[in-house]
């Protein structure tokens, strides 16, 4: 079949027959290339994806009442939309809501988790960016002007003496 069609070719054209056997070996050497670097680079995928997956499933087990996660430490993370993504339907597949720290404004979880259908929100205020207790305070309020107008509000903060102490003050107010 293939003598067939390079007869055919010579007597249609032999010029262009002639650059098709030039090109064809190279071609097909560029396209074996191509295929065995796409397969080692998914394979370098299926495994991060497999080392995220783990990691993840560790994590959770560690705090088995959990209900939800954040995203913390993730700035860079969640900028990724692929690796956000993946992480994001890992996180649904355990029944777990998922809240959006927005430490970066180029974060893609909190739209990526609603594409996927989850449970998940927005903080609305950080709560101690400036580790001092006047100022935790002073977010706290700000939080709960958000409550008051919006009917909810998340805050997020560290465990640190001084947002435990700011939290506890606050609490004491509250009639």
């Amino acid at each position: 079949l293939l003598g067939g069609i390079m007869v055919a070719m010579f007597l249609l054209n032999w010029p262009l027959a002639i650059g098709t056997l030039i090109l064809l070996p190279l071609m097909l050497y560029i396209t074996s290339l191509v295929t065995r670097r796409s397969r080692l680079a998914f394979r370098q995928v299926q495994r991060n994806l497999g080392w995220m997956n783990a990691v993840m499933e560790e994590n959770i087990a560690q705090v088995p009442f959990a209900v939800g996660v954040n995203n913390h430490m993730g700035s860079k993370f969640t900028a990724s939309p692929r690796e956000t993504k993946e992480a994001l339907r890992f996180i649904k597949g355990q029944d777990l809501f998922f809240v959006d720290s927005l430490t970066s404004g180029r974060s893609t979880a909190y739209r990526t988790a609603k594409r996927l259908h989850m449970a998940t929100a927005c903080r609305n205020v950080f709560l101690d960016n400036v580790p001092r207790e006047s100022a935790v305070f002073d977010q706290l309020r700000r939080l709960q002007k958000c409550a008051l107008s919006q009917g909810r509000a998340i805050g997020i903060g560290h465990p640190f003496p001084q947002t435990a102490r700011a939290l506890q003050r606050f609490l004491d107010r509250l009639p």
